[in-house]
């Protein structure tokens, strides 16, 4: 899928590893890759080895912040911040993880709602599973607030007001 964001200025792909590899052949100079591998052995270094944009994280897909190898927010913040800083030079990015299925779209949508746009038409495609772990965690590192915490805040403040009508 493609996603062409504005507030980014680049076209956001995602994908799963296999695809991204083919993709890579090519090299071109403005277009950048955030992948996502379980372990080392889940990826073919002598293809990333010449490619000069990537930020590469391990971490598995999982939706429990405790499990082992869990997305953490020092790496949600690693993404943010390579992201941020290509904006102006890179024309795509590739957002890649094994399947291109859960995490990937994760990231895409936590970038997208980071940076103020709407990440609705990826939670609304079918071909998706966005890990919620990573959507959380994109969307902290951005100190966007989690919709959960949002309804958290809207019951609080609802039950503040019946109790100021109340005294």
């Amino acid at each position: 899928m493609e996603i062409r964001d504005g507030a980014l200025k680049m076209k956001i792909e995602i994908m799963g590893h296999k695809a991204v590899y083919k993709r890579l052949e090519d090299n071109p100079a403005n277009t950048g890759i955030v992948l996502i591998a379980d372990d080392a052995l889940d990826i073919q270094n002598t293809i990333l080895d010449n490619w000069k944009n990537k930020k590469i994280l391990f971490f598995r897909d999982i939706t429990d912040a405790s499990g082992y190898k869990a997305m953490t927010a020092v790496q949600a913040t690693e993404i943010k911040d390579y992201v941020l800083s290509k904006k102006d030079s890179m024309e795509t990015l590739i957002i890649s993880c094994h399947a291109g299925v859960s995490r990937s779209p994760a990231i895409a949508a936590g970038l997208l709602a980071g940076s103020g746009k709407s990440d609705m038409h990826i939670w609304r495609n079918p071909q998706y599973s966005p890990n919620i772990l990573c959507y959380k965690r994109m969307l902290r590192a951005f100190n966007k607030p989690t919709l959960l915490a949002i309804v958290k805040k809207h019951i609080s403040e609802q039950s503040l007001k019946k109790a100021t009508r109340r005294s």
